[in-house]
């Protein structure tokens, strides 16, 4: 038997619908895949996701999260016959293996994880994912909100007479910083066809 498969994945863990399930279930050969059925208005939900995605991440790629909103989700939660909200299944080879509902401690959870890697072994399930080196280390997503664009200050007059109505004036205004523009920073002509 060759290397452990490594499938390079956005994330380690990921939202998950019905419509890109498939896709989710077919890493189930490569990782355990653990499903986190939640939902916005579950308490236990809110407490039980970041210690998941937490765990997901101590174990470096060896495991997948999927997390699904079962209320957008209803196919899905149907499908692991979720009868709580939250419920935790795996996924080891396509097979669904059912984990818990509710919540448990975080103790508790590394111990299903270490459980679920040696059933994955005993399956040949050993390979790993590998997500970006930003992937939220700290148990954020990489993803932070883009900092609010700052208005150059030679546009301010430009912007604050756009505001106000008074386009006449903002068209001066920006008139103005392309006489100031440097050379180099107008554009060419021939590529604005």
């Amino acid at each position: 038997m060759g290397a452990p498969q490594v499938v390079d994945v956005p994330s380690l863990a990921i939202d998950v619908t019905d419509a890109g399930f498939e896709q989710v279930a077919q890493l189930s050969s490569v990782v355990p895949v653990v499903v986190l059925l939640w939902a916005g208005w579950s308490e236990p939900s809110k407490a039980l996701s970041p210690m998941v995605e937490q765990v997901t991440r101590e174990f470096a790629g060896r495991v997948l999260l999927a997390r699904v909103d079962a209320d957008a989700n209803p196919g899905l939660a149907q499908a692991f016959q979720a009868q709580s909200i939250p419920t935790v299944v795996a996924l080891v080879g396509g097979r669904p293996v059912p984990l818990f509902q509710g919540e448990i401690p975080v103790e508790q959870l590394r111990e299903l994880f270490a459980q679920l890697l040696q059933l994955g072994e005993q399956q040949g399930v050993v390979g790993r994912v590998n997500a970006p080196a930003g992937d939220g280390e700290d148990g954020s997503e990489a993803q932070a909100e883009p900092a609010e664009p700052q208005t150059p200050p030679a546009h301010l007059a430009a912007v604050e007479a756009a505001e106000r109505g008074d386009y006449a004036a903002a068209v001066a205004e920006w008139e103005d910083v392309l006489r100031k523009a440097p050379p180099t920073l107008r554009l060419d002509q021939r590529w604005c066809r």
